[in-house]
């Protein structure tokens, strides 16, 4: 590291200046939640964008968008409310939750919810999407299942798939990802992966 003589950033250091990656050859070192941020947006203009992988993540869709003022006014007057169900929700963040244990739904049930929060909510709400998601071995297997599921209709490629999707953790025990295209940023020409666990 010490030796490259190229541009160097840290995401909890970005500069505060312009930076571009226009046809370069980068490296991103990390798929954790500041490195499935980073790696949709420098995808868009690098020449080619080199993942490295140690652990795989869950994530979802953000949802990011432009907000009009109305809705931003309407946001803010709830600004009380909003704190009160953080303090009172376990996980004391506001964010997607049904209310229920996944536990005592039928599957069809489970999926209702899960695909709500997948099409409308997203973010790092899987974690709280059900009361018993970090409680429930079971529970947690319905997001993490559901959450594959939806990785394996995004990802084209079967090896990239088989490499970028977790299989040896629960949801919840590491920090939740959310994303605007992460999953979508490998079916592109210009990404390649290199995951850390098969070329050390």
């Amino acid at each position: 590291y010490a030796d490259f003589k190229g541009e160097k950033y840290q995401a909890s250091r970005w500069p505060h200046k312009p930076v571009t990656f226009a046809g370069k050859r980068v490296g991103v070192i990390g798929t954790g939640s500041s490195g499935v941020q980073a790696i949709t947006e420098i995808a868009k203009t690098a020449g080619h964008l080199e993942v490295y992988q140690r652990t795989p993540a869950f994530s979802a869709p953000a949802h990011n968008r432009p907000m009009d003022q109305a809705e931003f006014a309407a946001l803010k007057a709830r600004y009380p409310e909003y704190r009160k169900e953080m303090k009172a929700g376990f996980l004391g963040a506001w964010g997607y939750a049904s209310g229920k244990n996944a536990m005592d739904l039928t599957p069809a049930e489970q999926r209702e919810i899960l695909d709500d929060f997948w099409n409308n909510a997203g973010g790092t709400g899987y974690c709280s999407a059900f009361n018993d998601v970090l409680f429930s071995e079971e529970a947690n297997k319905v997001v993490a299942d559901y959450l594959r599921e939806k990785m394996a209709e995004i990802i084209e490629d079967p090896v990239l798939l088989k490499k970028l999707t977790p299989d040896d953790y629960p949801v919840g025990t590491r920090r939740p990802c959310c994303d605007s295209g992460y999953f979508e940023t490998f079916n592109r020409d210009n990404v390649s992966l290199v995951d850390l666990r098969e070329t050390p």
